[in-house]
Parts: structure tokens; C-alpha cells; sequence
């Protein structure tokens, strides 16, 4: 049975928020849905949509907008990870993310969604914060929501 759009929010977008809050409340972080992380947190949020950040917006609407300059625009923000819907950034509209960020896990709601996507992948953009998210990962697996998977 599908859960309704408020509790598909609960147990993805706000579990990101508070995620972020307990682990990297003050830091530069990147997403491509950035409502609940920026309301519930004091991030500072590159948008890799460009919602949020003009730059983006400018490359994607100059058609300019490469993985190249996604790992550009995020190394100058100083981007510690990235949480994204790795469905979105499949090279078709949104750039393939950079090769040098690591992907250390996911959270898969247990159920089809009208939310962005089913999957919130966590990217490590500098290699000294791999460890560090696999460990904060971890650590909060446990206030997940029922049915919701985390690797």
C-alpha cells in the first residue's frame, strides 16, 4: 500500500534534514532538493539543480552545465558531501556527478513515491569525508523510520 505524500516527506526529506542537523549542521553541503535541509538546518547549500544557487542556473540555462563545472562550482563552495537522487544525474538533463566524489550510501524508501525519487544517494566530495559519513551513516541507521533501508 502507498503511503501518502506527507509520510513519503517524514521518512525521506525530514530523516535528511535531521541527519544534516546532528552531523553537518555548519557545513558547505550540496543537494538537488533542498526545501526540508535548508528549513530544519543551518547548512550552507550548494543547490546542483540551481534553485538555490544562480550559478547553476546560469550554466544550465547557457547549456554550459557539465559534470566538469558541477565539480568546479562545489570545490570552490568547499562541499563536504552530497545528497542527490542519482536518477536525476544520469548525464540527460542533469550532469553524471563528479568521478572524484565517492558514493558511501543510500536510503530507499520502502515504497513507490511522488517525491523526487526513491533513493537519496550520499556522496563523499572530498576523500577525507568518506570515512566520516560512513561512520555518521551508521551511527544514525537506527532513528531511520521503519522499512527504510540504509547501506
Amino acid at each position: 500500500m502507498f503511503a501518502g505524500v506527507s509520510h513519503s516527506v517524514y521518512e525521506q526529506q525530514f530523516q535528511m534534514a535531521h541527519f544534516l542537523k546532528q552531523y553537518y549542521n555548519d557545513a558547505p553541503i550540496a543537494a538537488n532538493d533542498i526545501g526540508a535541509i535548508n528549513f530544519y538546518t543551518n547548512i550552507d547549500c550548494f543547490d546542483l539543480v540551481g534553485l538555490g544557487t544562480l550559478s547553476v542556473a546560469r550554466e544550465l540555462l547557457a547549456g554550459t552545465y557539465t559534470t566538469e563545472t558541477m565539480e568546479e562550482g562545489t570545490r570552490r563552495f568547499g562541499v563536504r558531501i552530497a545528497l542527490l537522487y542519482d536518477n536525476w544525474f544520469d548525464g540527460r538533463f542533469f550532469p553524471k556527478p563528479p568521478p572524484s566524489w565517492n558514493k558511501v550510501g543510500e536510503w530507499t524508501l520502502p515504497h513507490p513515491s511522488e517525491l523526487g525519487g526513491q533513493t537519496v544517494s550520499f556522496y563523499a566530495a572530498q576523500p577525507v569525508e568518506c570515512a566520516p559519513l560512513r561512520a555518521n551513516l551508521a551511527a544514525y541507521a537506527p532513528r531511520m523510520p521503519q522499512n527504510n533501508t540504509s547501506c
